[in-house]
């Protein structure tokens, strides 16, 4: 059964390579627990996702090109207003009311 979807933006640095794989391990099992597999959008901004997402049985990785509809959008920055790609997709997913979280060591 599909689940929802959780866009991943941004950079990273190595600090937050462990947030990210905590994220996805957190999502993984969530997909176990209510037998759903969860899509993983990529917009191409993060290195290596879809390397990181296939570990996961319950997630699915998809490359997109527009914002869509996902239910969460996670933005990885490695320094505030850094990445202007990524801000531009912060802002539109906040224009549409998509919840929208930031992971940063530099916040």
């Amino acid at each position: 059964m599909r689940g929802p979807s959780y866009l991943f933006i941004g950079s990273r640095l190595t600090d937050d390579t462990y947030m990210l794989r905590t994220i996805l391990e957190g999502l993984n099992t969530y997909g176990r627990q209510w037998e759903e597999t969860l899509t993983i959008l990529d917009n191409g901004t993060l290195q290596n996702l879809d390397k990181e997402v296939e570990q996961f049985r319950m997630l699915e990785h998809k490359k997109t090109e527009v914002i869509g509809k996902p239910n969460i959008v996670i933005a990885f920055q490695d320094r505030a207003h850094h990445n202007h790609l990524t801000d531009n997709w912060i802002k539109e997913s906040r224009r549409r009311g998509i919840p929208t979280f930031v992971v940063s060591t530099y916040w």
